[in-house]
């Protein structure tokens, strides 16, 4: 699983723009995030600076909707356990 830093907000709650921890499937599409902002860290100087361009790439990238996210990792989630008809087995309940 790879991960990177990503431009994110939620607009159902706030224009505010925060660089959180986005996480990748094998097909490269979002599996999950960090909820809270990202901080930069590093054990001395020269981490924290690997550890700022890192984030400092995520405005190459395009600008995540967290609303959007998790209404399609919640589908995402229904359509593998809960197939069609509204149960694991296949089965009406």
């Amino acid at each position: 699983m790879k991960f990177n830093y990503r431009v994110c907000f939620r607009p159902s709650t706030s224009p505010t723009h925060h660089i959180h921890e986005v996480y990748y499937d094998d097909r490269g599409r979002v599996a999950f995030y960090d909820p809270k902002p990202a901080v930069g860290f590093g054990d001395d100087k020269d981490e924290m600076y690997e550890c700022a361009a890192a984030m400092w790439k995520a405005f190459d990238e395009e600008v995540l909707d967290l609303d959007r996210v998790d209404r399609k990792l919640l589908r995402a989630f229904m359509n593998e356990n809960y197939p069609q008809n509204g149960s694991k087995d296949g089965k009406r309940a």
